[in-house]
């Protein structure tokens, strides 16, 4: 994916995105350029050169996805382009898009970036970036494949921001090994008994939290406390598996 080579004035090109076929997260998009003046209607992308820590504190909604500039250091590089603002979303570092991409997704292509970086930024509402209505989580419908050792998969149906304990113990799943199955916190993070191992769709999740992090600190990336973990879109779970630590 190549992005249009962009000029870092702000009123020169009036980007808009428009997609082809259903609106999904991560979809792919397709670019139209236009020469015309920025507008309010449509919003506008920029880009600009700069290092990869240009004082930028990033932020992203509740699906930790869309991520934007959330504040400015005064004194850093992205303050001092007088280009770069508040509410900005990145959609592109390098030749990489990151539309629609999670958090720690985003980050990551970030951090694989040598030298100087090529920052592609929009202006103005999702709903112009993507070129229509942006469903809320709320509004669409995860599938959610349940592994059981021995047991015949199971799947599962919800809608986006569902919590993960909340679906599986509602639909008769045990989380749990051996005898915390009766003494386990009943969800308020506080045993760590309630891992399963997400095999698929990972980036369908909300990301680890500090607290959880400590908790799975010595197991794969793969591993979550379901009592924490939101659901925003298709993924497969293990439960009740071998809990394999970092070697």
């Amino acid at each position: 994916f190549i992005f249009p080579s962009l000029s870092i004035s702000r009123h020169k090109y009036v980007d808009t995105i428009r997609e082809e076929g259903e609106l999904l997260f991560g979809a792919k998009k397709s670019w139209k350029r236009d020469t015309e003046e920025k507008s309010e209607e449509t919003g506008f992308a920029y880009s600009v050169e700069m290092t990869k820590f240009p004082g930028i504190s990033w932020g992203a909604d509740l699906s930790f996805r869309w991520i934007y500039v959330l504040g400015l250091d005064s004194s850093g590089e992205a303050a001092n382009t007088g280009l770069v603002e508040k509410g900005d979303y990145i959609i592109g570092v390098g030749n990489d898009t990151t539309l629609g991409l999670d958090f720690d997704t985003v980050l990551k292509t970030l951090s694989r970036q040598q030298g100087a970086v090529n920052y592609t930024f929009f202006r103005g509402s999702k709903e112009q970036l993507v070129g229509g209505p942006v469903p809320e989580p709320a509004e669409t419908t995860a599938t959610v494949t349940v592994l059981q050792t021995g047991k015949p998969d199971i799947t599962l149906q919800c809608p986006g921001g569902t919590n993960l304990r909340q679906l599986l113990l509602g639909n008769g799943i045990n989380v749990y090994r051996s005898l915390t199955r009766w003494t386990n916190c009943n969800g308020k993070q506080l045993c760590g008994a309630c891992v399963v191992e997400v095999t698929d769709g990972m980036e369908s999740l909300d990301r680890r939290a500090l607290n959880e992090e400590l908790v799975l600190q010595d197991t794969l990336e793969s591993y979550r406390l379901c009592c924490v973990t939101t659901v925003y879109g298709d993924c497969t779970v293990k439960v009740q598996g071998v809990i394999n630590n970092v070697t």
